[in-house]
């Protein structure tokens, strides 16, 4: 196998928030170009991180590597389909760690079996867990890699999201959740204060979907968190326990 250095190459990046802007400034290290497609973005701001804005289409044509780091909305949705697979380079490489239904796994896959690709890295499909029969599930796709949307999930990551849950509940002094096994929810206010003190909740041995369900429900209605931060609390301590101390 031989691979190809990044000096020199171009990235083509679908999105340009705050990820898309971290990954540009490791490609710029590499010595890589950058192009950016992103509507939403001023020109300013794009060349403050020394990139270049192109139309779409202009990105898919120059592009050797390009990632996606935009929502999944109506507008996006199958924003990879057959037509915009076709404009890429023959040897591009297509990397989704976004949102899966952004790309069009069957086209995806028809292209990567006809050679017309030179590879993808998906880290997210449009249904997951995938079911049988999903396209890129097929095992003679060539150059395809397939992460199961675990981009995110390194322990220092999750640790953070743990460590943003304490900083929104401020009497917070333990919690620790773990999902694989009994769960301890445990909330101590910080003594000699004056404030109300907690009941320590213990939750007894549980089926996964009850746990998962019931610690959500606390975290939501007891302790106020929005849902969006709860939802990626309990994906992130599934199977891990994690332990902050504020």
């Amino acid at each position: 196998f031989m691979g190809r250095q990044l000096a020199g190459r171009t990235l083509g990046l679908v999105g340009f928030g705050r990820i898309g802007r971290e990954v540009a400034a490791r490609a710029r290290a590499f010595g890589m170009d950058v192009v950016v497609s992103d509507p939403f973005v001023t020109d300013v701001l794009v060349r403050e991180w020394d990139a270049k804005r192109v139309e779409f289409p202009e990105l898919l044509r120059v592009a050797d590597v390009i990632s996606l780091h935009c929502p999944l909305t109506s507008a996006t949705r199958n924003l990879i389909g057959p037509r915009e697979l076709s404009l890429m380079r023959s040897d591009a490489l297509l990397i989704n760690t976004a949102r899966g239904g952004i790309v069009d796994e069957t086209a995806l896959a028809e292209a990567l079996l006809a050679g017309r690709l030179g590879g993808a890295g998906i880290d997210v499909l449009e249904r997951e867990p995938p079911v049988a029969g999903s396209p890129l599930l097929a095992p003679d796709i060539p150059n395809l890699i397939l992460t199961p949307h675990i981009a995110w999930a390194s322990r220092e990551s999750r640790q953070r999201l743990l460590d943003q849950l304490v900083g929104s509940v401020p009497d917070t002094r333990l919690l620790v959740i773990c999902l694989a096994r009994p769960v301890l929810l445990e909330r101590r206010p910080s003594w000699g204060e004056g404030r109300e003190i907690h009941t320590q909740i213990n939750l007894k041995p549980l089926s996964r979907r009850a746990s998962r369900a019931l610690v959500g429900e606390i975290l939501q209605k007891a302790w106020g968190v929005p849902h969006e931060l709860r939802d990626l609390i309990v994906e992130g301590a599934e199977g891990n326990p994690f332990y902050v101390e504020e």
